[in-house]
């Protein structure tokens, strides 16, 4: 990561601190309701024709930075590893559903025995020693 850009995340992150502690998390937590209804009713007019990507994207934006002040809010600094997983779970799921609808077989982890061994992978993500698994 360049010197501009961890700069401009360092004042990111500095700026969601200090708007979470100024208006405090309760407040905040309020504010993630809102924002979510807000990105709700602006999915739901794009879906009917009366709204545009662009209010969508705006809206996700206020949604993120409200969800961003909390992370930091709650101390929850590992969010980008759980995200990691979660999206290595759902891959799986995905390439598990693709094997049914080929009518193919899953491959069994040698690691533990568990039926989510992905495609081109030796071991499933649980049991990858690169991912803190068990070798």
């Amino acid at each position: 990561m360049n010197l501009d850009v961890r700069t401009a995340l360092a004042t990111r992150i500095a700026r969601q601190k200090r708007i979470i502690e100024h208006y405090g998390e309760e407040a905040q937590m309020f504010m993630v309701a809102e924002e979510a209804g807000e990105l709700l009713s602006a999915i739901n007019k794009y879906r009917r024709g009366r709204g545009s990507r662009e209010q969508i994207a705006v809206e996700i934006a206020d949604l993120l930075n409200v969800l961003e002040q909390l992370k930091y809010s709650f101390g929850c600094e590992d969010i980008e590893r759980i995200q990691s997983e979660k999206l290595d779970r759902e891959i799986n799921r995905i390439e598990r559903q693709e094997l049914d609808l080929a009518g193919l077989k899953h491959r069994v982890c040698p690691g533990c025995g568990g039926v989510d061994l992905p495609v081109g992978r030796d071991r499933c993500f649980d049991c990858d020693p690169l991912r803190g698994g068990n070798p």
